[in-house]
């Protein structure tokens, strides 16, 4: 869309274009041409991935690219499309033990390396922000156990009078502190998974651009990562509710 915007040209009207590439040949100084090749095409249609590739990219035939670079016999790169499930790693390795190494194989991800990286760059960066809310968030359990020891009191004595030491009744209220975060945190899976979910499969939440290959926010759940973000939760809450114990209980 950039390429066809700075050229002037629409796709509903019978619009031709030239294209010029440098010439392989040997160079003639007596015709200048022979510096390049040109070819007329025809406009078939304009597409609109992004903002960098719409200024440089012109999808035309193979066979009109070869006769545009003088390449009849050759080609510079192949692309292969694998099916959803296909292992992409162990198809790169039997590719490359098949082909001599005068050729670069790369995947998806190699190809673009640098946006992937800065995906999971974003996607650490928003770990951690979440990871510093929930410790934020955890403090409404010091909260709630200190309240619970207070609460107890007279019962702690009783405790004591039968026989449990601090580090016994320190545990009770390790666990109910544990007990409370674990109810919070399946009741927060359950709706992070449910929403994740429904947006994964229906796409109710759209993005708002209308130059992008997709119209909703893309979102694929893991396990590993769900598997994370819960011990992560169990993580802080147990060194909170431990540390709260520990203190109001030898107080």
């Amino acid at each position: 869309m950039g390429i066809a915007y700075q050229l002037g040209l629409k796709v509903n009207l019978s619009t031709s274009f030239t294209a010029i590439a440098p010439s392989p040949v040997s160079y003639d100084p007596f015709n200048p041409s022979s510096l390049y090749s040109e070819m007329d095409i025809e406009l078939g249609g304009i597409f609109s991935l992004d903002a960098d590739r719409d200024s440089e990219l012109i999808f035309i035939s193979l066979d009109q690219a070869k006769k545009l670079f003088s390449r009849d016999n050759e080609v510079t790169a192949l692309a292969i499309s694998l099916n959803e499930n296909s292992d992409v790693g162990a198809v790169k390795k039997r590719i490359e033990n098949i082909i001599s190494n005068n050729f670069v194989v790369k995947d998806i991800y190699e190809q673009n390396e640098a946006e992937y990286n800065l995906i999971k760059s974003e996607k650490i960066a928003i770990y951690l922000i979440i990871l510093l809310v929930m410790i934020i968030a955890s403090f409404t359990l010091v909260g709630s156990v200190i309240m619970l020891i207070i609460e107890k009191r007279d019962s702690m004595s009783s405790l004591r009078i039968l026989g449990l030491n601090a580090k016994d009744i320190r545990s009770i209220f390790i666990w109910q502190g544990l007990f409370i975060s674990i109810i919070g945190a399946v009741l927060g899976i359950i709706i992070g998974l449910g929403i994740s979910l429904a947006q994964q499969k229906w796409g109710f939440v759209p993005i708002d651009g209308a130059s992008l290959l997709i119209d909703t926010y893309p979102v694929k759940v893991k396990l590993l990562d769900t598997i994370i973000v819960v011990l992560s939760v169990v993580s802080i809450t147990f060194a909170i509710s431990w540390i709260t114990n520990k203190i109001m209980i030898k107080n």
